[in-house]
């Protein structure tokens, strides 16, 4: 379902918008209709849309103006522009910020009718990209954490599974280091609320370092292990010592980071996990780690199986506890110091289904103990963690194949 905000300072104009809308494409959701940019702006921030019609000439803020504004938050919108202006001047700058819809006012609701079905075909383009990205990056995560695992002791092994993921980088160019960063005092207050701190130590890594790859391995409360593609090997104590200079200048934080590996091709890098202790004389050798800026080195140590064991087993409480609210597979695995993608497979291993699935069974199992109670159906959707009445209805039926007031009218009747 398509999410429309509607943004004009003219009443009328707004209200035939809205009223077509809703007659020619009821599936589609308008989230507000606003009279300026500026409280568009606003609700788009709490409520985002996945396509903006807008005038130009408003006050407070104009269209061209919110667009840009609105770029700055998402790229997975589509903006359609409205005006009785047609000077060349707005047509061009609503070009630059990427406007392909543009309409003149009056407004011919056929042209209107092609730009929704245009933009939404752009969403789905747009989804399935996404889509393909984020899974090829999961694969590529997940690739490095059975690196270390050391899943690729033969190199044939090592080679097939890293051709097939697309790599920037060749496999010959495949040298770097493998970094911890320990958080000094883990429970300073981050300053970036809305973005994760190891989305914030990797931005920081690629800022300064210039990798071709950057990869979160294993984390916990108080470190990350990072493993990083350079394409010289060029990270000397300085870079390292420059790392924590800008952590607590950017983030405010307090970090120490250790050296634990250096390493000029991924399967040197294999080979020495696979042997506790490296034999002198090999082709790879250990850097002797250094911490910067003080305290004591932390040995590198490969993660015990149960350790992932013991993180999904908290999942699974924290899912049963925390059922009615509205939290995804990311924050979960965050909470557990997991990444995604790292917890999703552990998280099947262990289950043997999704943690939608299992966090699906888990409400449904709730709605239907309350569904034979008097509690109103729209209530008990919100009680097992679906704001959403109609996502709510959607899950019951896939689950039952009744809706919540069937199954309570007729099969709840039955069985009592």
């Amino acid at each position: 379902m398509n999410k429309i905000m509607i943004v004009d300072d003219e009443p009328m104009t707004r209200s035939h918008i809205q009223q077509f809308l809703q007659m020619k494409f009821p599936s589609y959701e308008i989230t507000g209709v606003y009279g300026n940019g500026a409280e568009a702006f606003d609700a788009f921030r709490k409520n985002p849309a996945d396509i903006v019609i807008t005038d130009i000439r408003m006050p407070v803020m104009d269209g061209l103006e919110l667009i840009q504004k609105l770029q700055e938050l998402s790229t997975f919108f589509v903006p359609i522009i409205i005006s009785g202006y047609s000077e060349f001047t707005y047509a061009k700058t609503a070009m630059h910020l990427g406007v392909i819809h543009y309409l003149l006012k009056p407004l011919d609701f056929v042209e209107l009718t092609q730009s929704l079905e245009a933009a939404s075909s752009k969403l789905h383009q747009n989804q399935m990209l996404h889509d393909h990205t984020s899974s090829l990056l999961e694969d590529q995560e997940l690739f490095f954490a059975d690196l270390i695992s050391g899943l690729f002791a033969d190199p044939q092994k090592l080679a097939a599974a890293f051709h097939r993921l697309d790599f920037s980088f060749s496999l010959s160019e495949s040298c770097g280091v493998y970094l911890r960063l320990s958080l000094i005092n883990p429970s300073e207050p981050y300053c970036y609320e809305r973005e994760t701190l190891e989305t914030a130590f990797t931005n920081l890594i690629h800022m300064l370092l210039r990798p071709k790859c950057v990869s979160t391995i294993f984390r916990t409360r108080k470190s990350y292990d990072i493993l990083i593609i350079h394409p010289d090997a060029a990270v000397t104590d300085n870079s390292l010592q420059e790392l924590c200079a800008e952590a607590k200048s950017l983030l405010k934080l307090d970090i120490s980071v250790s050296l634990l590996f250096s390493f000029q091709h991924l399967e040197q890098l294999t080979s020495s996990l696979k042997e506790s202790l490296p034999r002198s004389g090999q082709a790879f050798k250990p850097h002797e780690a250094h911490t910067l800026p003080s305290g004591e080195n932390a040995p590198y140590t490969r993660p015990e199986p149960s350790s992932a064991q013991e993180s999904i087993r908290l999942a699974i409480s924290y899912i049963k506890e925390h059922y009615s609210e509205d939290f995804t597979c990311q924050e979960l695995a965050s909470k557990v110091y997991m990444s995604s993608a790292h917890f999703s497979r552990c998280f099947k291993q262990e289950t043997g289904v999704s943690f939608l699935d299992y966090l699906t069974e888990v409400r449904m199992q709730k709605a239907l103990l309350l569904l034979n109670t008097n509690i109103k159906v729209q209530d008990i959707g919100k009680m097992v963690g679906y704001p959403s009445k109609n996502r709510f209805f959607i899950n019951f039926r896939n689950y039952t194949s009744y809706t919540p007031t069937e199954y309570r009218r007729k099969v709840l009747k039955i069985m009592n």
